[in-house]
């Protein structure tokens, strides 16, 4: 019993992680992607933890990606802006 209470929030974190986020930043991506105010707030917004976008955008790439789950993949469907 004790594993499962282990498994469980890794379990919650993975299915918010790969399947809910992914599928509504890659539909956000598709709908928003061409706007430059998108883009901004996508650089200064956690896909999943809540933190101010000061603290956020000044974070390396490196601790966006291993803390805050800012992975190459949530970025399908976005377009460049010039």
């Amino acid at each position: 019993m004790i594993i499962l209470s282990q498994i469980s929030p890794l379990f919650t974190l993975s299915i918010m992680v790969f399947e809910a986020t992914l599928a509504s930043e890659i539909s956000n991506n598709k709908r928003f992607g061409n706007q430059l105010k998108y883009h901004q707030y996508r650089q200064r917004t956690s896909v999943l933890w809540p933190i101010t976008s000061e603290i956020y955008f000044r974070l390396p790439k490196s601790i966006r990606k291993g803390l805050f789950f800012d992975l190459d993949m949530y970025n399908k469907g976005l377009k460049k802006t010039s």
